[in-house]
């Protein structure tokens, strides 16, 4: 790898890490509204679509996380060589 190779695998770490800790508070804010409407026993559709979209967002937050550790694990393969 050359160095603008190795800067752009640097720039797509940060792009997914950005796009996951986005998700990650939408995460947030959504299990605590779902903690809220659980609380107050409201389990309409509107709860079972938060749930859903809550499930979404956890696979989406694993998808980037998975595809960020492994473009690190390939920029340290390259550094080892």
């Amino acid at each position: 790898m050359d160095e603008i190779a190795i800067l752009g695998v640097q720039k797509r770490i940060d792009f997914l890490g950005r796009w996951a800790l986005a998700l990650f508070t939408v995460a947030v804010v959504l299990i605590s509204w779902l903690a809220m409407r659980y609380e107050a026993g409201q389990f309409g559709i509107v709860f079972e679509l938060g749930a859903a979209c809550f499930v979404v967002t956890v696979i989406a937050i694993g998808i980037l996380t998975v595809a960020a550790y492994l473009l690190i694990k390939r920029l340290e393969e390259h550094k080892n060589v």
